[in-house]
């Protein structure tokens, strides 16, 4: 598997190659956490190697003998089996998320929320500026909600206290707030299909911006099949 940095740049603020690895790291860290899963977990892979691929993110090296013997075929399921994002459709992370949720993507939603909410959103300021809230309020299924945030947020209050009374990161502060605008719009919502999407809506965001953006075409044939330590 590879997986590269340079795929996450339109939903990071600040990237590798302007700021270095400081800011994103915690991406390629949790990848490895949900493909190590993964692996081993629901296909029983024992011998899976993580390298540093020396420029733009991780390689990820399964190296059992009957991942080696695969057909392409079998490698393309496998590799189709983590490919949840699926690139930007009409400025929005393409994903392959359903209501409810699959137990591999509800055992990711595990892994990546934390990070998105105490890593990603006050690193990255995901939700510090006007155009950085714009791309994540796209997601949001209801005008009205978007409205109320939007409003809110264009008052400039940079900061709230939390329960023990310490000032909070604006970004984190801001997703509680959608998070909660969010679920008192599905607690009135009637419409099924309104209210599947309303559900759908936090995860397609934390996914969006955290999920292992995989070039699977590496993984689909056995051209790339690394030769090197079995020869």
């Amino acid at each position: 598997f590879d997986i590269d940095m340079d795929d996450y740049d339109d939903y990071l603020n600040f990237t590798h190659k302007e700021h270095g690895w400081s800011k994103c790291w915690a991406l390629m860290a949790v990848a490895i956490r949900i493909l190590d899963r993964g692996l081993r977990e629901d296909f029983g892979f024992e011998h899976i190697f993580f390298v540093f691929s020396g420029r733009r993110g991780i390689h990820c090296w399964v190296c059992d003998k009957r991942a080696r013997e695969l057909t392409d075929e079998q490698r393309a399921s496998v590799a189709n089996y983590f490919s949840i994002y699926k690139g930007i459709q009409e400025g929005k992370a393409k994903l392959m998320l359903s209501v409810p949720r699959h137990p591999s993507v509800q055992r990711a939603l595990d892994i990546l929320e934390p990070i998105f909410v105490d890593e990603m959103l006050p690193q990255q300021e995901l939700l510090d500026s006007q155009e950085s809230w714009e791309k994540i309020l796209q997601y949001v299924p209801d005008a009205d909600v978007c409205d109320k945030l939007r409003e809110r947020w264009q008052n400039g209050r940079r900061s709230s206290t939390s329960a023990n009374g310490e000032h909070e990161d604006v970004n984190k502060s801001r997703w509680a707030e959608l998070c909660r605008e969010v679920d008192r719009c599905l607690s009135r919502t009637k419409d099924p299909s309104k209210r599947r999407q309303l559900v759908k809506c936090k995860d397609e965001i934390i996914f969006a911006y955290t999920y292992p953006k995989l070039d699977v075409e590496v993984s689909k044939k056995r051209n790339h099949l690394l030769k090197a330590p079995f020869c």
